[in-house]
Parts: C-alpha cells; sequence; structure tokens
C-alpha cells in the first residue's frame, strides 16, 4: 500500500515539476513584473531609488538557473532628489546561479552606469562606468532585503575607504582627464588585498598611456601609488599637471626663475592640502627614484618637497607661493645650495 502511494506521490511530484519546468520562463515573467513593482517602491529602504525598469524576456534554465537580459533603470543613489532621476544603469545581462541551500550566485555582465552631474556624489570623481562586470559568492536569499543592503553597503565602503571584507569582484572602464582635458579610459577592478580584503585598482599601463599623452612626467613608481588610490587619481594627475603648468609659465617669464623648486613646492604644496602630509610625501617620494638626477639635486627636492609641507601645515596660501620661492631661507633654489645647508629635510 505504501509502496503505491509512494509511487502515486512520486508521479504527481514528477508532473508538477514538469509542468513548473515547462512553464518556468511564463512565471519567471510574471515573478519578474511583482519584483520590478517591489523593487521600485522598497529601493529607498536600502538606499537606492529606482524607477522606470524595464527588463527584457526572462529566462529559466533546467537547473533553474535564471538570466534577465536588457535591464534599465533610472536611479539615485542616496536622498532622493526633488525632480527625476536622471542617472542611468544598463546590464546587459543578469545572472542568478543557485548555489548553497537558499543561497545564490550574481553575475552582470556588461554594465554601464552613467551619472547625471546633480546626482553625482559628493568626492566622487568619475561621472560614468562602463562594460562592467560585477560576480559574486554565494548570497544569501531568505532575507533579500538585508542581502542587497550589505552588498551596497561593502561597494560603498570600497569606493570611499578603498577597502573592504567582501566576497565579490567587479571590473570596468572608468574615465580619467588627459591631455588638453579629453577623457580617457582606464581599467578599474578589484584585487585580494589579504585577509578576505577587497581593495580598488587602476590598471598601471592605463596611467603610464595617460600621463605620456599629457605629457605630465611621472615615473611608474609614483603611478603604481597612483593606481592604488582610484578616486585619488584624477586629482593627483591634475595637479601633477598644474604644477608643472604654472612652474613652465613662470619660466617663460622670467628665464632666471627657479623653476624647478617652483614646481616641486607647489606640487607638493597642494598634494598635503588636498591628501594629508603623509600621503604627499608618499607621493613625492617615490617621484625622486626617477632616474636622470644627480645627488645634490635629488637632496634639493625632497627638502623643498618636506618644505611645502610645512607650508600647508602652517596656512599659507597658493597665491604666496610664488613669492616665497624667491624669499623664504627655507627655500633652494639650485642644487649648488645643497653643499653649504646644514637643515636639509626630508
Amino acid at each position: 500500500m505504501w509502496r503505491s502511494v509512494l509511487r502515486k506521490v512520486g508521479a504527481v511530484a514528477l508532473a508538477v515539476l514538469f509542468c513548473l519546468w515547462l512553464g518556468r520562463n511564463h512565471i519567471a515573467e510574471s515573478l519578474m513584473d511583482d519584483a520590478v513593482r517591489v523593487v521600485e517602491a522598497k529601493s529607498h529602504k536600502v538606499g537606492v531609488e529606482l524607477t522606470n525598469v524595464k527588463t527584457g524576456q526572462v529566462s529559466v534554465s533546467p537547473t533553474f538557473e535564471v538570466t534577465v537580459p536588457d535591464v534599465v533603470a533610472d536611479f539615485d543613489w542616496g536622498e532622493p532628489n526633488s525632480d527625476q532621476l536622471r542617472s542611468q544603469i544598463e546590464i546587459e545581462e543578469l545572472t542568478m546561479k543557485p548555489a548553497l541551500p537558499a543561497h545564490v550566485r550574481v553575475d552582470m555582465h556588461h554594465i554601464n552606469l552613467s551619472f547625471h552631474p546633480g546626482d553625482l556624489p559628493a568626492d566622487f570623481p568619475f561621472d560614468s562606468f562602463s562594460d562592467g562586470r560585477f560576480q559574486s559568492s554565494a548570497l544569501p536569499v531568505v532575507n533579500p532585503k538585508e542581502t542587497i543592503k550589505l552588498v551596497l553597503g561593502r561597494v560603498r565602503t570600497l569606493f570611499f575607504e578603498n577597502e573592504v571584507e567582501a566576497d565579490f569582484n567587479f571590473f570596468g572602464t572608468v574615465q580619467l582627464v588627459g591631455a588638453d582635458d579629453e577623457k580617457e579610459d582606464a581599467l578599474l577592478y578589484t584585487e585580494d588585498a589579504g585577509g578576505g580584503e577587497k581593495r580598488l585598482r587602476l590598471k598601471l599601463e592605463d596611467l603610464q598611456r595617460i600621463a605620456k599623452n599629457s605629457n605630465v612626467r611621472v615615473g611608474d613608481d609614483t603611478l603604481r601609488v597612483i593606481s592604488e588610490y582610484p578616486l585619488r587619481a584624477p586629482v593627483i594627475m591634475f595637479i601633477t599637471k598644474h604644477a608643472q603648468t604654472v612652474s613652465k609659465k613662470a619660466k617663460e617669464q622670467d628665464a632666471a626663475f627657479p623653476d624647478d623648486a617652483y614646481r616641486h613646492i607647489t606640487w607638493s604644496y597642494l598634494l598635503a592640502k588636498t591628501f594629508g602630509a603623509e600621503f604627499a610625501k608618499r607621493i613625492t617620494d617615490s617621484h625622486e627614484t626617477l632616474d636622470g638626477n644627480t645627488p645634490n639635486e635629488r637632496s634639493m627636492d625632497y627638502h623643498n618637497n618636506a618644505v611645502a609641507r610645512e607650508f600647508a601645515a602652517s596656512g599659507v596660501k597658493e597665491s604666496e607661493i610664488r613669492s616665497l620661492i624667491l624669499e623664504s631661507p627655507r627655500v633652494i633654489r639650485t642644487p649648488e645650495e645643497v653643499a653649504g645647508r646644514s637643515d636639509l629635510l626630508r
């Protein structure tokens, strides 16, 4: 009797599964429609405002792998705007693969994200992110709201603190300002930092190309440091180019002007004012590994970089630097002065 019952129950179960399998795409479409409405209504609870969410035809494989093509949505990250949401995200394909019990792996292909200037987060230097990919490890789906909130929080931490304990990877193209204020592509990606930590990096070869095209003299050691701080990279490149430009103009106006001292002090000063003395020292010290300088030239540069950090700490204004180059006894103006100095700094 029990065998007969089990056979019947088994037959019914198989029939139900077969019907589910045959109708999986229709069910997925219906569920996706409901999910879109819920996501739009409740997205603000996880720190994102979404609207106009659209997708292509959803499909479910025999192994219940869900594929959602052509995802498009307007969004705002953070506080909602008083007007319409103007930033947009496009995902060519989003795949969700069942993993451990009640877990799913998420894979997004060809992500394109563009911020409207009015929606750009404070201190965020990139206004777009293109041809990206996001891959997660197994994420729990029992409480999707908390899972999404956790992932978004880790992404924020990664971008704004540059290191986070996370179980995902992504890469994509951002743009940095290069020669003649033209934007140039650079690959932004996550790498393992050890201990389960992830950090952001910019591809070194891209920074080398941008520096060369911009006619900015920056060595590979400096570019390696910059590559470790992607959110600072655009500002560092701008400061470097600015220091070279103002010193070149000063030399053109007065052939006797100590432009090397001016360039180093302006560069180090602005780095210290923007990112702090410790980071400024790391950047400028890495620059002094470039070939071509004599020992006296290198000592002069180290000293002037340190003097610039003192200027930044003491409240000197950038507009005062040019006169200080000529008047301050702290500044070394030529390599020949190094031998007679007992106050060399580094």
